[in-house]
């Protein structure tokens, strides 16, 4: 996404264009109105993260509703999101339901069928300093700078609150996923003896809050790699802490740092997600192999490629499941566990196998199942392979 200015002209003639759809919205189903848009200071109104916060705040509102609205209007452009909303409800509960969703950068208005706006039962809060807003604004009490600055602040917050929920729901997705080949799952362990599905679960969990914490360096500073690898080695003690030792997660740590930290700089500062991750990628490559969650090979590979395989598989998930998602990365990986395990001849053999399983026309499932007898009798797991489905799984989600 390209981040654009907006003209003082332009926010004018979008609050009539505004005005202009209530009134007609107001006419035509003569019910009550919920306008939603974005409180943001300066001349910057659209940024992915600000897109991000307001689908989310719609959403969140819309299920506290709990019906469908009669007629609907949401647009989007670099004046800043908003939404209109009629509904066959009375307008003191839509405006109940609005105060029980609003965060500090939202605007809720509701206006009833008179077409009168509804009063809050009490005044809007400055961010900055808490106080009346309206004095604080008249009086100028605050410059610029700071109002953009705790602007920002809130927004990465809320965002990346969001954001580590997503990054653990993919992780539980991806262990959760059953059958997998050679890997842990509901059914079995795979071929891992010393590791279990409760033990990904929980390793998932702890990881939240570094989760949380990529994706704010990233929003903060482009660049960020030295803390990022920080971070990752951070992760990577907590992890190991929660499961005794045992390596669940090493691969996902490294490659969500990497696109967390990515995702922050384009959900504040626009780009391009791949581009950002090579980016960061290539100074991790600079740092030495030596360092960070990872010392190198092919997972420093696939990032410096931007993880294709992962946003492929990000693609089929689109259109179908997990499993031809998973199957499609196994045909194309050079997964290392593989080769670690069993070396080129076991590499091929999966790539084989998973090529022949894509060409079914169904029965996908019941055909991983089969493998996976195979591979946990010849102590093989693709953990490559699950580690990029998970990211795909986090990049559906993103």
């Amino acid at each position: 996404m390209i981040i654009e200015k907006v003209e003082l002209t332009e926010m004018m003639a979008e609050r009539e264009e505004r005005a202009f759809l209530q009134a007609e919205m107001l006419k035509e189903t003569g019910l009550p109105l919920v306008s939603l848009s974005m409180n943001i200071a300066g001349d910057i109104k659209s940024t992915p993260a600000i897109e991000f916060m307001f689908k989310e705040g719609l959403r969140i509102f819309e299920n506290a509703v709990g019906a469908e609205p009669v007629k609907k209007t949401v647009r989007s452009g670099k004046c800043g999101p908003h939404a209109l909303l009629c509904y066959d409800l009375p307008a003191q509960f839509l405006k109940d339901t609005a105060l029980g969703v609003e965060e500090r950068l939202f605007d809720f208005d509701v206006i009833g069928t008179d077409g009168i706006k509804l009063s809050r039962p009490e005044i809007r809060r400055c961010i900055v300093c808490g106080g009346p807003v309206t004095l604080c604004s008249r009086s100028r009490a605050h410059g610029l700078d700071v109002i953009k600055e705790v602007t920002d602040g809130l927004i990465i917050d809320y965002v990346s609150a969001i954001v580590s929920k997503m990054a653990v729901e993919a992780l539980k997705e991806e262990a959760s996923l059953t059958p997998k080949p050679g890997l842990v799952d509901s059914a079995n362990n795979g071929a891992h003896k010393d590791m279990d599905l409760g033990m990904f679960l929980d390793s998932a969990e702890v990881l939240s809050e570094h989760f949380r914490r990529f994706f704010v360096i990233g929003a903060r500073s482009d660049d960020c790699i030295d803390q990022l690898i920080a971070e990752g080695i951070e992760a990577e003690k907590a992890m190991l802490n929660k499961t005794r030792g045992v390596n669940t997660h090493k691969g996902a740590i490294f490659s969500f740092a990497l696109t967390l930290g990515a995702y922050g700089a384009c959900a504040m500062r626009g780009g391009e997600l791949q581009e950002r991750i090579v980016s960061l990628a290539r100074g991790k490559e600079l740092r030495g192999v030596s360092e960070g969650t990872h010392k190198g090979g092919r997972a420093l590979e696939e990032a410096l490629k931007g993880y294709p395989l992962a946003f492929k598989g990000a693609q089929i998930l689109a259109v179908s499941d997990a499993y031809r998602a998973l199957c499609s990365i196994m045909a194309e990986l050079t997964d290392s566990n593989l080769l670690y395990r069993g070396g080129e001849e076991a590499l091929a053999f999966v790539q084989r196998e998973s090529r022949r399983l894509l060409l079914r026309p169904d029965g996908l499932k019941e055909g991983l199942a089969e493998m996976d007898k195979v591979l946990i009798e010849k102590n093989l797991s693709p953990g490559g392979a699950a580690d990029t489905l998970a990211l795909s799984l986090l990049l559906r989600k993103l």
